[in-house]
């Protein structure tokens, strides 16, 4: 494994102050073509900068505790070679469900026309 991405789950300026704080942290002025940024993801080259993943961790939680608005909120999770940085959400607050018949939608609106469906079997 020679690179890891740390995803910002669609946050894009979280992934700049990220990609500027391991910039900072990290880099000489030469090393930073190491780290690349697009969008709300970041990828480190570990073998060209010579970090380890475990350093890469240490990092993501130092800046998420060096900042207050982010500290009670934001959580690291990691899966592989990829590092997701935002705020932990269960399962029930990110689906929404009919309250009748238990229709599970993607969507405010989905779930709005699903129940205009049940007024419309009463009245046939």
């Amino acid at each position: 494994m020679t690179s890891i991405v740390i995803n910002c789950a669609g946050d894009n300026e979280l992934a700049r102050k990220i990609n500027d704080y391991f910039k900072a942290e990290i880099t000489q002025s030469d090393d930073t073509i190491y780290i690349s940024l697009s969008e709300d993801e970041l990828e480190i080259d570990l073998e060209k900068l010579r970090i380890s993943k475990a350093n890469v961790r240490k990092l993501l939680k130092d800046f998420i505790k060096s900042n207050p608005d982010l500290a009670d909120y934001y959580s690291i999770m990691e899966f592989e070679d990829m590092f997701v940085v935002g705020i932990p959400k269960s399962i029930d607050e990110m689906t929404v469900n009919c309250e009748m018949c238990g229709y599970i939608a993607s969507s405010e609106e989905d779930l709005n026309i699903h129940k205009r469906t049940h007024g419309l079997i009463f009245i046939l």
